[in-house]
């Protein structure tokens, strides 16, 4: 919510940036009120464009941890034991996330803030639209004159005209007056405010609104002027007019939603009077804005990475062992598509916040074939993401790696260390009956607190027999092998052999 609020500020913001120093000194109104229509609606919708980049422009930072010979060695390939068991991986659980008390009482403010600023505005609409009922009305050429009791300078709202009854009986209102406010009624500026007003309501926190809502009025005026010019009064004349007019009306306050004229916007009213663009040049800047309205949407959506195509080569050295065909995905997959196919097959085999026994009890042969073919289409930084992480065996069996006769003995500190022999927990006292020769590989860790044994002993040491290693590891290198990615590799402690 915070970085798409930054993007509609700036957008919003150089999009406005764009018409007061580019647009607004050029005498193309209509295209101005386009532009100043259009443009919010562009800054709302481009910052939740999602668009897909090519796997070749690197979007995604570089990984923490990535797997590699060493670490592979030194991480647990068989079973993973309850003192491992972390919260870390409860990701892959799939459960209903649910918002947060913050969450909710900022969201019922915002919500209640927005509520009220709608309120206040739509407010003025009913009032105006109760006046014009009470009042005298007269027909004027599609637009509807509002006759009122008290001497007030004329305003527009929506298609009604709000007059003076007197000075309209007496036939003293100025002859530009009408065509002016009628230019207003009939181009509906009015629907404009209301928009701008929306806006300003439903997301309150951008400040360029106001900007826009300022510029929209004064463009209305140059509208309203332009069209009064053209009832055969001259220019001279009408501006003497509007000083008048502005001299009666600045002790007068009026609602945002009307159109009066504006006394700090005078200046720039009469000097547009006399602006002329040529055709030539209007085409021209109307015709720059779209490269530039293009590369400031681009700017300001999302990209992500789109993987790149591959196929996996059929594996024809292993027709004769134990493993099927490959089975097929759609290689056009994108990262969070693999992510919940790769999940949801995990999650079938996930009990009590682990995967116990994920090497003896296993995995279905047809699952480990999904998880390898979905595992190799994820990108180096994705997969280093993964708790577990599914490879060919010649890929990732460890090397032997014995323990020392000085290790055996000191392991028979039951206060220090927790002893597990092939995934079975024994008595320290028991190590006294093995060779260093009976193991061919361990794994050392230190325990943290999350860990079910923590406090029982400070280090856990996983030792496999020779005769558990080859159970553990078949021949079969093509096999698919299934890799627990440790809780942290600054907690190893690396064997050595």
């Amino acid at each position: 919510m915070i970085s798409y609020a930054i993007k509609l500020i700036l957008l919003s913001a150089l999009f406005w940036g764009i018409y007061r120093y580019w647009l607004q000194s050029e005498a193309m109104f209509r295209f101005n009120r386009f532009y100043l229509l259009v443009t919010p609606l562009l800054a709302l919708l481009a910052p939740l464009l999602t668009l897909e980049a090519p796997a070749f422009f690197n979007l995604t930072p570089a990984p923490s941890w990535v797997p590699t010979q060493e670490t592979l060695v030194a991480a647990p390939t068989y079973t993973l034991v309850e003192p491992y068991a972390s919260t870390s991986q409860t990701h892959l659980v799939p459960v209903e996330k649910t918002s947060t008390p913050w969450e909710l009482i900022l969201g019922v403010g915002y919500g209640l803030i927005s509520a009220v600023l709608l309120i206040f505005s739509w407010m003025g609409h009913f009032r105006f639209r109760s006046r014009a009922k009470k009042n005298p009305r007269v027909n004027l050429g599609g637009s509807t004159l509002v006759l009122c009791d008290p001497d007030i300078s004329p305003f527009t709202y929506l298609r009604y005209i709000f007059v003076s009854e007197k000075a309209y009986r007496e036939g003293s209102l100025e002859e530009a007056i009408l065509p002016h406010e009628q230019a207003h009624a009939l181009q509906y500026h009015t629907l404009d405010i209301h928009w701008l007003r929306c806006l300003q309501a439903l997301f309150w926190f951008n400040p360029v609104w106001f900007l826009y809502l300022r510029s929209a009025r004064l463009n209305h005026e140059f509208l309203a002027d332009a069209s009064a010019l053209q009832q055969n009064i001259s220019t001279k004349r009408y501006r003497h007019l509007i000083l008048d007019e502005i001299a009666n009306r600045m002790v007068q306050s009026r609602s945002a939603l009307t159109s009066p004229f504006h006394f700090q916007a005078t200046h720039k009213r009469l000097d547009m009077m006399n602006k002329r663009t040529p055709s030539g040049r209007k085409r021209r800047k109307q015709i720059s804005l779209l490269p530039v309205a293009l590369v400031a949407v681009l700017l300001f959506a999302n990209f992500q990475a789109a993987p790149l195509a591959t196929s996996i080569p059929p594996e024809t050295d292993i027709q004769d062992g134990p493993i099927g065909p490959m089975p097929q995905t759609n290689p056009a997959y994108t990262p969070g598509q693999l992510q919940n196919e790769y999940d949801g097959i995990l999650s079938k085999y996930w009990k009590e916040e682990t995967w116990p026994m994920i090497q003896a009890e296993g995995i279905a042969e047809e699952d480990q074939l999904q998880l390898l073919v979905l595992f190799q289409q994820m990108d180096s930084a994705q997969q280093a993401r993964q708790i577990v992480g599914a490879y060919r065996r010649k890929d990732v069996i460890p090397a032997c790696a014995s323990p020392t006769p000085d290790q055996l003995k000191k392991w028979q500190v039951a206060d220090r260390y927790g002893i597990w022999v092939d995934n079975k927990r024994i008595d320290n006292t028991q190590l006294r009956r093995y060779q260093p020769s009976d193991f061919a590989q361990f794994f050392v860790s230190l325990l943290h607190p999350t860990a079910k044994n923590y406090g029982d002993h400070e280090f856990q040491v996983d030792l496999m027999t020779k005769e558990y290693f080859e159970e553990t590891y078949p021949s079969n290198p093509d096999a698919v092998q299934l890799t627990l990615k440790p809780p942290s590799t600054s907690r190893m402690v690396v064997p050595r052999a």
